[in-house]
């Protein structure tokens, strides 16, 4: 009778491949998919079909009330949109201090949808919230990653 030998393989490295995969996913994609915003004269879009996998750096943080803060990411060209529609949502990817595994939540933008130059997110901060947490402790400068748009 033969052996069969079965390997097991630990949570932290298929969460490592699995997150590696969609990121080389992410950038095989957006290099293979034209623009087609370039040749038309339309804004170019930031969030377009598919992953975005773009990190955009906060320009600025305005509280509005003790739980909730305002936001504004500045994306990468002046003239770019964010290229949602108005029931959009776009998926926010951190990796919180002292945190094995990234933290994903969506967040729905506030500004006009024709606006450009800038993304801003209305969150609010719970007591636990690992994603809130983080983005309410983000400093303008700092970069948040917005891994697709959820339309």
């Amino acid at each position: 009778m033969a052996s069969v030998t079965v390997r097991r393989f630990r949570p932290a490295t298929i969460a490592a491949t699995v997150a590696a995969g969609g990121i080389g996913l992410g950038i095989f994609s957006k290099m293979m998919i034209g623009n087609a915003a370039a040749e038309s004269g339309a804004p170019p879009k930031v969030f377009g079909a598919g992953p975005a996998f773009v990190s955009l750096p906060l320009e600025s943080s305005e509280q509005v009330n003790h739980n909730t803060k305002r936001l504004r990411f500045k994306l990468p060209q002046r003239d770019a949109v964010s290229g949602l529609s108005l029931t959009s949502a776009v998926l926010t990817m951190s990796w919180p201090e002292g945190r094995w595994f990234p933290v994903a939540r969506p967040y729905t933008p506030v500004q006009p949808l024709d606006d450009a130059g800038y993304l801003e997110l209305m969150v609010k901060k719970y007591p636990d919230g690992k994603q809130s947490t983080h983005l309410h402790s983000l400093a303008p400068g700092q970069k948040l990653l917005f891994a697709a748009a959820l339309k």
